[in-house]
């Protein structure tokens, strides 16, 4: 157990594991295997959940996030905690995910990595495809960036590394116009920006503090948001930095279900190039 504490692993996931192990030992006991299970032993600590609260980002520091990223990574920033996607999302969003007239943005993939090293598409966490309210600000911010940084079409096996081949155009890639590697992206752009911010190293300043960030400025907002139970109500009610706001009342009725994304002027964004220059990019 003290091995997986150094990979950084969440304390739930450790728990988890130590509950299937002794499930294990416990079968073998009553097998007569074994004369005892170990993880019953008095020197053995069963692990507890971690019950401290997250405390959400401030405005100010999303905002020095959003400077400090690399241009081609900034609206990374503003889809995380404008609209509450979770790294893989944001790594896996495409083009045609994007319903730009009806202000809506469907989460139907993630970028997953297999064993640490093979990327694939997979579903959203929990297999729950959703659709997000889109901000104008957000929707704005996200038009700028294909204009300026054309999405590429990807191609990644589905679900396994032998599942088969799916296509999306990527508004996020590195260098070689690839999809992004979470560690690699961890490493060479995220904790770099945290340092120029000014903001210190470690797991509670990863990404998924976007993902806080929203969740506080949707509970602040009054509305209901699922899984946000120990995220606590932030102490500021003008949670409005640019690309960053709570979605009105007309935003949250615009659910299309499942339609078809619609997108603004059509001919300027059907192209999809498969490579080209990517400014300001890591691996």
């Amino acid at each position: 157990m003290r091995a997986l504490e150094e990979t950084g692993r969440a304390a739930s996931y450790r728990r988890s594991i130590f509950a299937n192990v002794s499930v294990v030992f416990t079968a073998a006991v009553e097998d007569r295997i074994i004369a005892e299970n170990p993880c019953r032993a008095r020197s053995v600590r069963a692990l507890s959940l971690d019950g401290r609260k997250v405390k959400p980002w401030s405005v100010e520091r999303v905002m020095a996030m959003h400077e400090a990223v690399p241009d081609v990574y900034q609206e990374m920033v503003s889809l995380g905690a404008g609209c509450g996607l979770r790294q893989g999302e944001i790594f896996g969003l495409a083009l045609e995910d994007i319903d730009f007239l009806g202000g809506t943005v469907h989460v139907v993939r993630q970028i997953k990595l297999i064993r640490g090293v093979q990327a694939i598409f997979g579903p959203p966490k929990g297999g729950k495809e959703r659709n997000v309210p889109l901000p104008e600000t957000v929707s704005f911010a996200l038009a700028a960036h294909i204009t300026k940084h054309p999405p590429v079409e990807v191609t990644l096996p589905w679900k396994a590394p032998d599942g088969p081949p799916v296509t999306a155009a990527l508004l996020f890639v590195n260098a070689r116009s690839q999809s992004l590697h979470r560690f690699r992206f961890n490493r060479s752009v995220w904790r770099p920006a945290l340092t120029s911010a000014g903001i210190p190293l470690g797991r509670e300043n990863g990404m998924h503090a976007l993902r806080h960030f929203y969740a506080s400025v949707l509970l602040d907002a009054g509305e209901s948001n699922q899984g946000s139970e120990r995220v606590p109500r932030s102490p500021r009610p003008e949670l409005h930095a640019p690309h960053v706001h709570a979605p009105d009342a007309e935003q949250r009725g615009t659910h299309p279900g499942r339609r078809r994304p619609g997108l603004p002027e059509p001919e300027r964004y059907r192209r999809r190039p498969r490579c080209g220059a990517r400014g300001n990019m890591t691996p």
